[in-house]
């Protein structure tokens, strides 16, 4: 009778994980009620402490996790750099720790992670969002009508709760996530593992029309990218099939940027947009390298601390980690990827080739994202050619 109560609790602990997991990035968009504590990171703090394991498990992040614990606290008080509140940053330092230890060396992962849950999680937060893009997509390319997230009034970041997407120029669907690079990434996963591994149709085209819908550059350039690898493999046999499919898809794009949405979205990226905002590539990249510059040699090196980020600037990943754990931290950071690209072979290596280049545009070095997509592409896989 214990036996099975406590076979019971188990497998309810590891659908519980493994689906926060799934999920983790959408989770994270949403406040759990208590200051900066998102719904995902409320999770597994509870799992944690009802779970907290006897043993330190081995894990590759390692190197990572003493370096953030221990030199973010110094580099705070040696640089004196504290644009934000000394209370968020210690928020964000301690949920960064919160993920990096309880989910991989506490065991967490080893003990409750499942991947085909996961995976199944991730589906379903897909085909939900891409729903509801569907929707908004739809009303306002016909009707005019901008439909935007019911739930932004539990946004993690109140901010999100006062914009009024009635008057902004250009309205980019992002389903019920607060940003549309955050949805693409999200749907760019789960599309990754259905071009290269399940090869599942119907996920592929939603996921697809689901990242067109976003509009964002980025998205799209990845999706033709994993497109065209995909085509090429699954008619590396019939050259004159593969050359049909790649001149229709050439002939649908030029139809597509006909259309005065795309337009939009491509001149934010080819001009220099003043009234969108500025050019997306310069906000995205080229911010974060002039703060950089301008620090002296030692933080350069060192960082001024996780979390320490200066208020009112777009910082992607690799700045976010040059600003705050420095050179010295993102050598550590990369050396893991390139670690997992050694080790994984298929739809794992393609994933983690693709976050290691999405971090140069993307924001992408959070507690959400190490939680999801190392997880979802750098730990061990049961799936490497399952079909799910």
């Amino acid at each position: 009778m214990g036996n099975k109560r406590t076979l019971k609790l188990k497998i309810s602990k590891t659908w519980l994980f493994s689906v926060t997991l799934g999920l983790f990035p959408l989770l994270n968009s949403y406040s759990a009620g208590l200051p900066s504590i998102d719904i995902g990171i409320a999770i597994v703090m509870l799992l944690f402490i009802v779970s907290f394991p006897r043993k330190l498990y081995r894990t590759s992040l390692n190197t990572l996790i003493l370096y953030i614990l221990f030199i973010t606290p110094v580099m705070v008080l040696i640089s004196g750099k504290t644009d934000t509140s000394l209370t968020l940053i210690i928020l964000r330092y301690l949920k960064m720790l919160l993920i990096l230890m309880a989910v991989f060396p506490f065991g967490l992962y080893q003990r409750y992670f499942d991947e085909r849950i996961v995976i199944k999680a991730a589906r379903v937060g897909v085909y939900i969002n891409a729903l509801f893009i569907f929707i908004q997509t739809i009303a306002v390319l016909i009707l005019n009508l901008r439909i935007s997230n019911p739930l932004l009034g539990f946004a993690i970041n109140d901010a999100y709760s006062i914009i009024n997407y009635q008057e902004m120029r250009l309205f980019r669907p992002c389903g019920f996530f607060l940003e549309p690079a955050h949805m693409t990434t999200y749907c760019l996963s789960f599309l990754i593992y259905s071009l290269y591994c399940s090869d599942n149709k119907r996920d592929i085209l939603i996921t697809t029309i689901a990242i067109l819908c976003t509009g964002s550059g980025m998205g799209i350039v990845f999706l033709a990218v994993h497109m065209g690898l995909y085509t090429l493999y699954k008619t590396k046999h019939n050259p004159l099939k593969g050359f049909a499919i790649i001149a229709f898809s050439v002939l649908a794009i030029l139809f597509i940027m006909r259309i005065p949405y795309i337009q939009a979205v491509i001149a934010r990226f080819t001009t220099s947009n003043q009234q969108g905002g500025g050019n997306a590539i310069v906000a995205r990249i080229g911010k974060g390298y002039q703060i950089f510059a301008a620090q002296p040699l030692y933080i350069k090196i060192f960082g001024q601390g996780y979390g320490n980020v200066p208020v009112g600037y777009y910082l992607n990943g690799v700045t976010y980690c040059l600003i705050t754990i420095g050179v010295a931290g993102l050598i550590i950071y990369y050396a893991f990827i390139i670690k997992m690209l050694i080790k994984h072979k298929g739809w794992k290596r393609y994933g983690m080739i693709t976050i290691a280049i999405l971090a140069i545009g993307s924001q992408i070095f959070t507690p959400a994202s190490i939680a999801f997509y190392f997880t979802f592409f750098g730990e061990k896989s049961i799936t490497q050619n399952a079909n799910l």
